[in-house]
């Protein structure tokens, strides 16, 4: 018969495994703190979805007391169309052993949250799943903010889009954003005009002056940001173009954006202008001429009287 173990080989073991559930109380409860400590909700759901588990900040949004958190079920809280989408998430997890996302909005204040399903697996056998995890994060201020941003550039979208003059940014010598009025007015779509050089639509006459222009304000030179010049569009009709220009960064490169409309009419009201009033001075010559030959006609026709 084996002997038996004498009062203090006892005294030692049990002291031993005092110390180790000690350790691992204190072990859970570090572990309880971290949980705790996040501002994300954890919980464990199985099947069902019913809670096994869940932290503090949980509990706290659903307004449970700790007595109540392993008594309840996702479907309390939430609505059936809700409780389905969760549980064909939770069901798939279970079923494919592969970690799921989404994003959630609640119903009762409109938060959005982003929620990862993990499967939780048996030490014993890996193959087993007896719960999913389920980490839930409050991202309402970010979704806020990409919808402001989106209706903002949405806004301005439209401001470009509507506006009577072309709009453009050359980056490189070539347009790389553009609204509709510039594909119009140029008679290019916009994926043509990547590939083509700015300068390169303008007349041969006037490309060094536009080069020259573009690069002084790209370096700085806010002197001339005004300037008009000849373009030749797709169906090589030539048009007169006012273009005022800034420099910007634009995909992290230097850029000019572009404000640009047809002059043509203008130009062409102005020659008319020019000409009438060339042809008023013309006018205005000859009848001084006139009156000089006339007064001079009179001296000649006295002296022969």
């Amino acid at each position: 018969m084996d002997a038996k173990p004498s009062y203090a080989e006892l005294e030692q073991k049990i002291t031993e495994l005092t110390l180790k559930i000690q350790q691992q109380i204190g072990l859970e409860n570090q572990y309880r703190n971290l949980v705790d400590s996040t501002s994300d909700s954890l919980y464990l759901v199985d099947v069902d979805g019913r809670y096994l588990f869940m932290n503090t900040h949980h509990a706290n949004r659903l307004k449970l007391s700790k007595s109540a958190m392993g008594k309840v079920a996702y479907r309390d809280f939430h609505t059936p169309e809700q409780n389905s989408e969760f549980l064909s998430k939770v069901r798939t997890v279970y079923e494919t052993g592969i970690s799921l996302h989404d994003e959630h909005q609640s119903l009762r204040d409109g938060s959005y949250f982003l929620r990862t399903f993990s499967p939780v697996r048996d030490n014993n056998d890996s193959r087993k799943i007896f719960a999913v995890a389920v980490v839930s994060k409050d991202i309402t201020k970010r979704r806020k903010t990409e919808e402001a941003l989106q209706k903002s550039e949405l806004k301005y979208r439209q401001l470009i889009e509507h506006s009577s003059e072309a709009i453009f940014i050359l980056t490189g010598g070539k347009i790389t954003f553009c609204n509709g009025r510039t594909e119009k007015m140029l008679g290019y779509p916009s994926e043509e005009l990547r590939m083509i050089s700015f300068i390169n639509l303008a007349i041969s006459e006037d490309r060094e002056m536009v080069f020259e222009r573009q690069k002084a304000i790209l370096q700085g030179d806010p002197s001339s940001p005004t300037y008009s010049f000849r373009m030749i569009n797709k169906e090589g009709m030539t048009f007169w173009v006012e273009i005022n220009s800034v420099a910007i960064v634009w995909e992290g490169e230097p850029a000019t954006l572009n404000f640009m409309r047809d002059i043509t009419r203008q130009k062409k009201t102005e020659a008319r202008l020019l000409q009438a009033q060339k042809m008023e001075s013309i006018g205005t010559l000859a009848g001084g001429i006139a009156h000089d030959f006339n007064n001079l006609l009179m001296g000649i026709q006295g002296h022969a009287s």
